[in-house]
């Protein structure tokens, strides 16, 4: 449990993916950092797992099924915001249904987790109110990558966008190029060239806009879309940037 630095205006739990907490612990870190920031208590549960997407992917429901009974286990049956983020995590919880009504049909079973799930960055924004931010010492140019997960929530993904936009100092140029950046689950991992291929027009559209760093909220499209672009230019959480403007640590 991580606590704010003064009275609590409430909690939430913290989901880690399985991804992301051993490749993106940065993003984890500066997400506890921002929310206990802006005054909620964080709570990360022990004993929580994948969220099941990447069994899905593959066509194993069941397995899927099991990674929902995990999570339900180390979550409970609490009514407290429960925040991802990774957007491909936070729709696939949002959709999971409950696993044990086998008697139903996977559509008609209630969901798994209600209505808890939150994606961070919208929540983030939500939270900010009316509070003031640090810029960076000089304009910054981000490009910002919007996943395809993000799009299939409500907003269309533009919460990266509307919370960035916050920030003083701070130029957000949207990628408009291609659709699906290649990650796709492990899509970059099983299909590498058609993968590859995918990504480059969204490659070549950064590299005209020549950015100080690039934004995308799901460890997959961050990994696969990082392992393409010049030494030195970082792709980053939103939460990454608010969490320097918080501590004006730029």
């Amino acid at each position: 449990v991580h606590e704010p630095a003064g009275a609590a205006r409430g909690e939430v739990a913290l989901f880690l993916g399985c991804i992301a907490r051993h490749m993106d612990a940065r993003t984890l870190a500066d997400a506890v950092a921002a929310v206990t920031a802006l005054g909620y208590r964080v709570r990360v549960p022990a004993g929580q797992g994948c969220c099941g997407a990447l069994d899905l992917h593959d066509g194993r429901p069941a397995a899927a099924d099991e990674a929902s009974r995990r999570n339900l286990a180390a979550f409970g049956g609490g009514d407290e915001p429960l925040l991802c983020a990774a957007t491909g995590c936070a729709i696939t919880l949002a959709e999971a249904r409950a696993p044990d009504m086998a008697e139903c049909a996977p559509r008609r079973r209630p969901p798994a987790f209600g209505d808890r799930i939150r994606d961070l960055t919208g929540f983030l924004y939500e939270a900010l109110d009316d509070r003031e931010l640090a810029g960076p010492p000089r304009p910054l140019r981000v490009a910002v990558h919007t996943s395809c997960t993000a799009r299939l929530r409500p907003g269309g993904g533009t919460e990266i966008a509307s919370l960035l936009a916050r920030i003083p100092g701070l130029e957000t140029v949207p990628l408009t190029a291609g659709r699906c950046c290649g990650a796709a689950g492990h899509h970059f991992l099983t299909r590498g060239a058609q993968a590859d291929a995918l990504r480059q027009p969204l490659l070549d559209e950064i590299a005209a806009i020549a950015p100080d760093c690039v934004v995308s909220a799901n460890p997959g499209c961050a990994l696969h879309l990082g392992a393409g672009l010049d030494a030195g230019l970082e792709v980053l959480h939103p939460v990454s940037l608010l969490t320097r403007a918080l501590r004006d640590d730029w």
